[in-house]
């Protein structure tokens, strides 16, 4: 399952990129605590953390490994969990007016639910978009304030 969105944020690169790296707990809705366990090179390839969320009453963890950190442009991890895996992709863009942050997610599920993405992972893809954006707005916010 796939999901995209994007906002632009009236903040310089440097800054949006640091932040939205940096301080996951603090913008967004449903990571409690982001761990780092080996940073290599500021946040480089090969920098690995732990995420633990929480989502209407259930929290996950996992595990997460930088892929690409190539400041202030680009930062791809993945993360492994339990019941399904991440691998997620921020783009930042100067605009005229800010930084546009552009979000790319790849969503793998595991074992059983990975049968439960093949029937309706059409309306899931949905919900996906919608609560990327909302994380993108949280970012926004806390950004502008």
């Amino acid at each position: 399952m796939k999901s995209n969105a994007k906002i632009t944020i009236n903040r310089d690169r440097e800054t949006v990129f640091k932040y939205t790296i940096e301080n996951v707990p603090e913008w967004s809705s449903v990571v409690v605590s982001d761990e780092l366990i080996k940073n290599v090179d500021n946040y480089g390839p090969g920098t690995t953390y732990k995420v633990i969320t929480k989502d209407r009453g259930t929290e996950m963890v996992f595990d997460g490994l930088v892929l690409i950190n190539e400041q202030p442009s680009k930062h791809r991890s993945i993360m492994r969990g339990d019941y399904f895996d991440m691998d997620v992709t921020y783009h930042f863009e100067e605009q005229e007016g800010g930084t546009q942050v552009r979000q790319e997610a790849v969503i793998s599920p595991k074992g059983l639910l990975r049968i439960i993405f093949f029937f309706v992972g059409w309306m899931m893809t949905r919900g996906s978009c919608r609560a990327a954006q909302n994380e993108l707005n949280h970012l926004k916010a806390h950004l502008e304030a």
